[in-house]
């Protein structure tokens, strides 16, 4: 009976040891460890073997001899068997339990290496989260600014045209009047020689002649410096508090367009209407600054 049962444990023990060269539980293994599995596993079967044979041949001895004394010699040497086996089963006994903490503390280890990969990438999820709604804010203002640009280059092309017609009209209205001012001086000349060859020695009367209107300089503008004016015009909407020249000439080189402080002061300067400077800072912090004008009503003189 207590062979039967130390022969079961060894059977156990060697299921163990089958499960344990499973790929998934002998890769957590050490080399040594290895080595030392397979080490048990052959003595336990090298074990078993030595039993099975031990037990045929006591069955054949039990066959051909009934004799009492020929019966006692198998007895002591199975006595003998179970002593060794005893022994070799209380050392597999312990090196199983040793395996099995091995085993547990492998699978602690692989449970917290889950959960530190899970909480990894929950953070990096927010963070893409935060990432994203921060590039779709930055694309909402992105919007709203073209949108705003757009709209006041379509004012300015607006004011401009309307400029460009006032000044035609004047510009027409000025020689027109150049041509009837000459008209006139002329027919009151050709009168006035009538009447001096009617009056004879007459008092030839005096005639004031009209002078003729003096037409307003022209503002030209060329497409290269109205493209110029644009620019600007939008940098310094953006700006409502006023811009320095080197702000304005450093955006126009972004732009890629190729300019100086000097150009830009001097066209600055050229539309007084539309570009009013002010003073910002005293002593060392004295600072020029250029703000757009061009929405205020222009000033009569």
């Amino acid at each position: 009976m207590y062979v039967s049962k130390y022969f079961s444990k060894v059977e156990q023990i060697q299921n163990v040891f089958s499960k344990a060269r499973q790929q998934k539980v002998w890769d957590h293994f050490s080399k040594p460890q290895r080595k030392n599995l397979e080490l048990w596993t052959s003595q336990c079967q090298e074990l078993k073997q030595k039993h099975d044979d031990e037990l045929l041949a006591e069955r054949k001895e039990d066959e051909m001899d009934l004799s009492d004394s020929e019966s006692t010699v198998p007895a002591a040497k199975k006595l003998k068997l179970t002593v060794e086996a005893a022994s070799n089963m209380n050392k597999l006994s312990d090196e199983n339990d040793s395996l099995k903490c091995q085993l547990e503390a492998y699978k602690n280890e692989l449970d917290m290496n889950k959960m530190d990969a899970q909480t990894e990438k929950a953070q990096k999820s927010k963070q893409i989260a935060m990432l994203q709604q921060t590039l779709k804010g930055m694309q909402q203002q992105l919007m709203s600014t073209r949108n705003e640009v757009t709209a006041v280059q379509q004012k300015y092309s607006k004011l401009l045209s309307e400029s460009g017609a006032t000044e035609t009209a004047a510009h027409e209205e000025n020689k027109n009047s150049e041509e009837n001012g000459e008209h006139e001086a002329t027919d009151q000349k050709t009168k006035e020689e009538d009447v001096g060859i009617v009056a004879g020695e007459e008092e030839t009367t005096s005639v004031v002649k009209a002078e003729p209107l003096v037409a307003a300089p022209d503002v030209a503008v060329k497409e290269e410096e109205g493209k110029l004016l644009g620019l600007v015009v939008c940098f310094l909407n953006v700006h409502p508090f006023g811009a320095s020249v080197d702000s304005i000439v450093s955006y126009l080189k972004l732009g890629g367009i190729s300019v100086d402080t000097n150009h830009v002061t001097s066209l600055l300067d050229s539309f007084p209407n539309i570009f009013f400077p002010k003073i910002s800072g005293l002593g060392v912090d004295f600072e020029k600054l250029w703000t757009f004008n061009g929405f205020s009503p222009i000033e009569k003189t």
